[in-house]
């Protein structure tokens, strides 16, 4: 009997077990509910019960915890008391926080509002103010009465589809002849349009005012479809309204409004109108289009305006001529200044004033905090130090979506980038806040803005410059959260290509319990996708248990994200290959041959001293090529092939650059940052530079035997300017994604008794190298990663090569880092203590150690087998590898170098395995012997 208890108990736990690991670590549901008062922690507990039997483990709070350091005691213990009730649920609470689209802070401190310009508005004095004085020239046919009844059109306007969804309407109209009668319909206009609209000329730094008269009747349709619109002619949204329509579709005669900026635009288009309209009719009357004065007069001492006069261009004194106000402008009537006695202005002369308003774009007509202001970073630091005492939350969501405003103000001007730097910038440094409060801490984000298929565009709304690039400039362990199913597909293949893991949000306020199901059977497909949430606007908690079961019983998550596979090409590799192989075809077909399933990056190394193109700063491989060496050999197959590439005007990293990219893997240059083959035991050796051969004063061991002497001494200037101007040269030169540091070709950079001491060298070549690739990666919209290749262990790294890779890391100088052996597989690398000194430092930073293709066994180098290869693969991922790095992979067949490949295709088979966790685990391993190389 007790076998029998115990025997059944194991069962139970089991089938628990398995139950979880088919469930998604993410099952959040979504609530802005606050918690103010005794009652709102009954609404909570009844919410916590039916998410727990929904099988829910998150709330995503959106309740207002980012302003908790300003709530009383009192609110604070009502918040207590609900994430108690969420803590004996099983649910964690998830804080949603610092939204800059929408405004975070602004209620607390006005100076933090995104300001826009407006230049050369007119004001008159009358008395004792200069108030607005705007005539605006005539717009002809705004009230419709001039129509042809027949065409169903009216002059001067366009209206889709006249007779089918547009008509002339004699019989209810609103005043005067004639209005429009428009009747949306999925079955007559595809997107469910139903619009009037008329482009029109305005004056650039301006603000109008577009009013319509309506009335609808039964008018069915998505939520918010029936809109007024403003868009620069050809150009982006600059303007938006819903217009909102009782339940049932009935609104009798009404005037709606909409206040827009010109910006830079002449000439503006106007639209009124159902998208996504489904059944009923509205009526359009009476258009009006008015220039409007300055309101929400920006009153930050570096946007404060400037009055001139328009006659003459004096520019008026500010307390002497004018008086500010002394209150914020509201959003509701047009600023009058007061003009003090003794002013210059006289009675009736006409002003223009130069300013600056709140900005205002988007549906909503939103308002977004200015990113370049510090003050707002001071409040996130303070507004995250409180929620760390209040929560203690191990996830954090950043409310990042929809930034409609941004980069118009002074201070966003000042910085001379575009949206993509202020907004990563600005997320950076939040991630950062997050990360001070509690390291281990996961950070989320609505994923928006950093998808060029949704939102990350040129000229998004009131946004002057382009997002894209953006999602080079993240901490990649930033989960981002695809919300919009339309274009889900497309970002989250989008994101998780470029490293991050996702997240799916999803009802919206649909009503459908399985409307949006295909979200599971996405997420299924995704490596690394951590969950879904439960998604309502309006409080709707009607199908919350439903819904969290369906998907649960669905839910077949994938455990980790796809596996790195790096693949680092010997610079001579492909220049060994048969003269006859030296053609953009055939290097294609080469590339191609690596580029296969598993691999995920291709890093190509074209200088290991010379180099394998025309370079301006080394020499070319191919110079001098014609002069013996001492053994007599007067050239190398990689010197002729390198320069009959040249000479058929083929540039092979551009191409393998460009071919990377077509084959979905990403391409890197490696750069060999001290290479000194054969430097003393073979004079006239063709890879050996003039440079590198007669600078003996730089070596660093001039009188030293051995090839570690020969090694440029990175403690003196000119070694490293030598170096620098290469690595400037291949960054600006090739439009790659990263470039590598290989500073384990060779080993040593700086004298072997003072590694330590002159560490700072090598720390401050870094952060050059760091600072030219954000400078070249700016201008190319997005951030050239940095990778090095450093020894097996951090602590030898700093000892006994002064490479002080973790304050790399934690300068944020570096994005990867690879620790490898100098020539042979090592399968002692401390990947384990590499991976916690640099997460600690800088989780963003990924650690992909290395595996060479020889292993020492019995005093002999032995090709590694795929059995070998699988023994030192699993061994790095039971230490927490996230991927591979394979450095001087030989080729077979055809791509054979010159006879130095082992007779089996070893790069064929890894490549075709992949070497992936479950790959090395399922098939056959051999161990290799621990023997540690250099240094």
């Amino acid at each position: 009997m007790r076998k029998l208890f115990f025997a059944s108990l194991l069962a139970l736990s089991s089938s628990a077990v398995w139950a979880d690991a088919n469930l998604y670590q993410d099952r959040w549901f979504y609530c802005s509910h606050r918690i103010e008062k005794a009652a709102d922690v009954d609404f909570y507990a009844d919410l916590v019960a039916k998410a727990k039997r929904g099988g829910y483990n998150g709330l995503l709070f959106a309740g207002g915890l980012e302003g908790a350091f300003k709530w009383s005691e009192s609110r604070k213990d009502l918040f207590r008391k609900v994430k108690g009730l969420c803590e004996d649920a099983g649910i964690e609470v998830v804080p949603l926080v610092w939204t800059p689209g929408y405004g975070s802070f602004l209620w607390l401190e006005p100076d933090l509002f995104e300001y826009e310009p407006v230049k050369g508005i007119p004001y008159r004095r009358e008395g004792n103010r200069l108030v607005f004085d705007s005539v605006l020239p005539p717009i002809p046919n705004l009230d419709f009465e001039t129509f042809d009844v027949k065409k169903n059109r009216f002059a001067d306007w366009g209206a889709d589809q006249s007779g089918v969804v547009s008509f002339v309407e004699t019989n209810r109209v609103h005043g005067g002849r004639a209005c429009l009668r428009m009747e949306p319909s999925y079955e007559k206009n595809p997107h469910g349009h139903a619009r009037l609209m008329r482009t029109i000329e305005v004056t650039p730094g301006r603000r109008y005012r577009f009013s319509v008269t309506t009335r609808t009747e039964d008018l069915k349709g998505k939520s918010g479809c029936l809109r007024l619109q403003a868009y620069v002619a050809k150009g982006p949204n600059i303007g938006a309204k819903t217009v909102k329509v009782p339940a049932g579709g009935t609104l009798d005669w009404t005037v709606e409004t909409l206040d827009f900026p010109s910006g830079d635009a002449s000439h503006v288009t106007l639209y009124f109108g159902t998208w996504g309209g489904e059944g009923g009719t509205f009526w359009v009357d009476d258009v009006s289009v008015t220039e409007i004065g300055l309101r929400e007069l920006a009153m930050r001492k570096d946007c404060q305006p400037v009055l001139r006069s328009a006659a003459t261009g004096k520019i008026f004194t500010v307390g002497t001529d004018y008086l500010l106000p002394t209150k914020r402008p509201s959003v509701a009537r047009d600023v009058a200044f007061t003009v003090p006695v003794g002013s210059a202005i006289a009675d009736g002369e006409k002003i223009l004033v130069d300013g600056y308003v709140v900005a205002r774009h988007g549906p909503k007509m939103q308002c977004s905090n200015c990113m370049s202001n510090p003050r707002f970073y001071e409040l996130v630091e303070e507004s995250a130090a409180e929620i760390q005492r209040l929560v203690a939350p191990k996830k954090w969501f950043f409310s990042v979506d929809e930034v409609r405003n941004g980069n118009t103000c002074p201070l966003c001007t000042a910085r001379k980038t575009d949206m993509a730097h202020i907004l990563g910038d600005c997320v950076t440094k939040m991630y950062q806040t997050v990360k001070r409060q509690n390291p281990d801490a996961t950070v989320y984000a609505w994923a928006d803005m950093f998808s060029p298929h949704h939102n990350a565009k040129d000229s998004y709304f009131g946004c002057r410059g382009s997002f894209e690039g953006i999602w080079d400039l993240l901490p990649k362990d930033i989960v981002m959260n695809c919300w919009s199913w339309g274009l889900a597909p497309k970002d989250m293949q989008f994101l998780t290509e470029k490293g991050f893991r996702v997240q799916a949000a999803g009802y919206y306020d649909s009503h459908k319990v399985d409307g949006d199901i295909e979200w599971i059977d996405l997420l299924n497909t995704i490596p690394g996708a951590t969950g879904w949430m439960y998604t309502t606007w309006q409080g709707d908690f009607e199908h919350l248990e439903e819904y969290g079961r369906l998907r649960n019983a669905r839910s077949r998550p994938l455990a980790k994200a796809r596996p790195w596979l790096i693949v680092n090409e010997d610079n001579d590799h492909y220049f060994k290959c048969p003269s006859s192989l030296m053609n953009e075809t055939d290097l294609k077909a080469y590339i191609d041959y690596t580029c296969q399933g598993p691999v995920t990056h291709f890093f190509m190394c074209p200088s290991g001293q010379r180099a394998s193109f025309d370079s301006k700063t080394w020499e070319p491989i191919w110079k001098g090529m014609d002069e013996p060496d001492e053994k007599g050999a007067i050239s190398n197959r990689w010197c002729v092939n390198a320069k009959l590439l040249h000479d058929k005007g083929v540039d092979p990293y551009t191409v393998w650059t460009k071919r990377c990219r077509e084959r979905g893997v990403s391409p890197w240059i490696t750069v060999r940052m001290n290479d000194t083959h054969h430097m003393k035991t073979v004079p006239n050796y063709f890879r050996n530079t003039t440079f590198c051969k007669t600078r003996t004063d730089l070596w660093i061991r001039p009188e030293g035997a051995g090839w570690s002497n020969c090694s440029l001494d990175f403690a003196k200037k000119d070694a490293r300017d030598y170096t620098m101007a290469h690595i400037k040269e291949l960054a600006e030169r090739y439009d790659v994604d990263g470039i590598e540091l290989d500073w384990m070709r060779f080993c040593y950079h700086l004298r072997f008794d003072r590694a330590r001491e002159d560490a700072h060298y090598l720390t401050e070549f870094t952060r050059e190298v760091r600072q030219f690739l954000d400078k070249v990666g700016k201008a190319r919209g997005r951030r050239i990663l940095l990778g090095v290749r450093v020894c097996r262990d951090p602590d030898l790294a700093l000892e006994r090569q002064g490479m002080d890779v973790v304050a790399w890391a934690k300068g944020g100088l570096v994005d990867l880092v690879v620790p490898h052996s100098f020539y042979r597989a090592d399968a002692g690398i401390a990947v384990a203590k590499w991976i916690d000194r640099i997460r600690a430092a800088n989780p963003s930073v990924k650690v992909i150690p290395g595996i060479d293709y020889i292993h020492r066994k019995g005093g002999k180098d032995i090709p590694l087998s795929m059995a070998n290869f699988r023994w030192v693969a699993n061994k790095f991922y039971s230490e927490g590898a996230e991927g591979l790095y394979l450095f001087n992979l030989p080729y077979a067949g055809k791509y054979r170098s010159n006879g130095v490949s082992p007779n089996i295709d070893i790069a064929g088979e890894v490549f075709a395995e992949g070497l992936s966790p479950e790959s090395v685990r399922a098939n056959p391993r051999e161990p290799i012997d621990i023997v540690h190389d250099f240094p």
